[in-house]
């Protein structure tokens, strides 16, 4: 058994055993800074276009005044939250699974493999048309049954890299876990 807690915290010391897996969130930083640099030209560009009138009144005024306002906050926010993910790791161990959002130890999520009865993949491919282009969505996810009939649908974010490849690494991590026990099961 392993203590989560233990495992975020020598993960964020950088000092951890080789066998473990550490994805660390990319955080859409990018996206954050791409849509707030348009928030903010959008309000600058709504108090130059209220400048005339908030001679005439005090409604052009409010408006020209909260209008950017707005657009700041938002930005802030966004900037903000995506930083506070890109904190966010996900570690896979010998024995689990420790996920840890925006590195904060009370939002820790475990999957121990111990108490796990069977795990398999699961994919879904749905494709979408607008009326102009076809997309194709490819969804993912583990499903999880416990030995006193849990389940839980285990869904891994793209903000750690390619959500399939990641399951695929659990999903062996969970297999040889099973090989070992069964294998020292098998010695006594």
């Amino acid at each position: 058994m392993y203590n989560p807690r233990r495992v975020i915290e020598c993960v964020q010391q950088k000092d951890y055993p080789s066998d473990w897996s550490v994805f660390q969130s990319n955080g859409d930083l990018k996206f954050a800074i791409g849509i707030s640099v348009t928030l903010l030209c959008t309000g600058l560009f709504a108090t130059v276009s209220f400048l005339p009138l908030i001679r005439l009144s005090i409604i052009a005024m409010c408006i020209g005044l909260l209008l950017p306002t707005v657009c700041v906050a938002w930005s802030t926010w966004l900037i903000s939250r995506s930083l506070r993910q890109r904190r966010s790791l996900l570690v896979i161990l010998p024995e689990g699974v420790v996920e840890c959002y925006e590195g904060k130890i009370a939002n820790i999520t475990t999957l121990e493999f111990e108490k796990i009865q069977h795990m398999d993949r699961e994919t879904h491919n749905s494709d979408f048309n607008n009326g102009r282009a076809i997309s194709y969505v490819t969804s993912s996810w583990l499903n999880i049954y416990g030995y006193h009939g849990e389940y839980t649908k285990w869904d891994i974010g793209s903000n750690y890299g390619d959500p399939i490849d990641i399951e695929g690494k659990i999903f062996a991590a969970y297999q040889y876990y099973r090989q070992q026990k069964q294998y020292m099961q098998q010695q006594l």
